[in-house]
């Protein structure tokens, strides 16, 4: 059996390495690909949690004048100390700090 391995080493030693290239390239590229898909999901994800880091609250689907009253209520309230931020639009966020 070794001799059989071993002169099957010798004759196809070309074929043995190609296949062993083959390999070694498509591990590398899977990945890469899975590294790179990680740091772009991280990175967006990362985006989107910013306007919100530090909320207590969020409010969402309001319009400017909703928004606005929710912020009156809000600081007229013994709990909430302080209003943060407020981005009246589409999406409103409000934090308040304990």
């Amino acid at each position: 059996m070794r001799t059989v391995l071993r002169a099957s080493l010798r004759t196809h030693t070309r074929r043995y390495i190609s296949a062993a290239v083959a390999v070694v390239i498509g591990v590398s590229f899977i990945v890469v690909t899975s590294l790179l898909s990680d740091a772009t999901r991280a990175g967006l994800v990362a985006g989107v949690e910013v306007p919100y880091r530090g909320a207590d609250v969020v409010v969402t689907d309001v319009d400017a004048d909703e928004a606005a009253r929710i912020v009156d209520r809000a600081r007229t309230q013994p709990v909430s100390t302080e209003v943060r931020s407020v981005r009246p639009s589409r999406t409103s966020s409000l934090s308040r700090s304990k």
